[in-house]
């Protein structure tokens, strides 16, 4: 009887043993790709932080052209309403 039970352990064995080094390998794998999304999306989220500082600029420096020329207009104002 303990000869079955023997053969028995090993034949699982020898029937799970490739099936375990199997789910190890693919659980490996699934973290090193879970790793790769993860600084993925910490790139990309900066990538998109640096965009939208440039957006900004780029909306503050359309803003500022009007700005600018609204200034030039008062100053112009100024010096007129001084000299009278």
């Amino acid at each position: 009887m303990d000869d079955m039970m023997t053969e028995l352990t090993q034949r699982m064995q020898s029937v799970l043993q490739p099936t375990h080094y199997m789910v190890s390998d693919i659980s490996l794998r699934l973290t090193a790709l879970e790793q790769k999304v993860a600084d993925m999306d910490v790139g990309w989220k900066k990538e998109v932080a640096a965009l939208k500082e440039v957006l900004k600029g780029v909306a503050t420096g359309a803003e500022l052209f009007p700005l600018t020329e609204r200034v030039v207009l008062i100053e112009e104002h100024l010096r007129q309403s001084v000299t009278f």
